[in-house]
């Protein structure tokens, strides 16, 4: 099992300033794992700059609610034009970004640090917008944590699969353009930073599907490789043994009628993925320390045109307000006290 102490995670850090200075935006070389910008399965940058952010230096870290935000393109920087405008959180300092490169920390606007961006220019996404929902908005979560405001670490990658999340040592089968293990150093990393800095996450968010029902995969195979996702990051260190996961169901994509298995929830249109990962996904969720989180795929009008006008992204406020809404209110509703 891959672990870092202290000192190799701040080695591996210095490494990754020095190189993102010299103008290499790709964790994943710095880290020296491949370069898939280039290649098949191409998951775009990440948004590792921390130029135009505001830096903050808070004095009470672990009593932070923090989260950590991990999966792909719908829980990350990535939206359609013509939504394209940043949005920077109305509590400010209280809406925290630790940055998984250097451990600084920022206040939480758009693009957040440490996931994928848009190529296109709408690199922002709804995870600034879920820090005002569980300080002071609505969906079930005002006030929740007004006073030890909230934390985001967030490593999603846009295209990922649930395979790639996983260990090599998992041996999880992958669809057709994924590679195992491909992101699962960026688990590792935020893990580290968790026990490094003494946090206890409130949970983990989880929202991912869309990839692995483009390349085909089972109920069993799913909830399997779900399953040795979490076990892995569990087992990185003792700290971490009871980290509670919130999985979310998500699986719409219309931008072809043959994608999956056919239709979700006998609707046509829309086309979405086989309802056999939301059906893992709930599974998965109601294991120990797990939770099922929000239904990502009950998004108003089954994919109306001012949310999803590509067919699998949220391209306008009212799709990221949304899914800010809907996130905060299972954190708040489904696992209450114990986040």
């Amino acid at each position: 099992m891959k672990t870092f102490t202290a000192l190799a995670l701040l080695t591996v850090l210095v490494g990754a300033v020095g190189a993102r200075e010299a103008g290499r935006p790709d964790d994943r070389n710095v880290y020296g794992l491949p370069d898939i910008n280039t290649a098949a399965g191409s998951f775009g940058p990440i948004q590792w700059s921390a130029a135009g952010k505001i830096q903050v230096f808070p004095s009470n870290v672990p009593s932070i609610a923090w989260f950590v935000a991990v999966g792909q393109s719908h829980i990350v920087n990535v939206s359609v034009p013509p939504l394209t405008t940043y949005y920077f959180p109305t509590n400010g300092a209280k809406c925290i970004n630790l940055s998984p490169y250097n451990g600084n920390y920022y206040i939480a606007s758009d693009p957040v640090i440490g996931a994928t961006i848009q190529v296109n220019g709408a690199d922002l996404g709804w995870l600034s917008r879920l820090c005002d929902q569980l300080i002071s908005g609505t969906g079930g979560a005002g006030g929740k944590y007004g006073t030890s405001g909230v934390g985001l670490i967030t490593v999603g990658i846009g295209g990922s699969s649930v395979c790639e999340w996983a260990p090599v040592s998992s041996a999880a089968p992958c669809p057709a353009g994924s590679t195992l293990g491909r992101t699962n150093l960026r688990l590792q990393i935020a893990a580290q930073w968790l026990t490094t800095l003494g946090i206890t996450p409130r949970a983990w968010l989880y929202q991912q599907g869309q990839a692995d029902c483009v390349g085909g995969i089972s109920l069993a195979t799913y909830a399997s490789n779900l399953r040795a996702v979490i076990s892995y990051e569990r087992g990185l260190a003792a700290a971490r043994a009871n980290d509670q996961w919130i999985i979310s169901q998500d699986t719409y994509n219309q931008t072809s009628g043959t994608f999956g298995n056919g239709v979700h929830g006998g609707a046509s249109p829309p086309f979405t993925c086989p309802d056999t990962i939301a059906q893992a996904a709930t599974n998965v969720g109601g294991d120990t320390h797990n939770f099922v989180g929000p239904n990502m795929d009950a998004i108003p009008g089954g994919g109306v045109a001012n949310t999803y006008t590509d067919g699998a992204h949220y391209t306008s406020v009212t799709g990221n307000i949304w899914a800010a809404q809907q996130w905060s209110s299972s954190i708040i509703n489904t696992c209450g006290s114990a986040c």
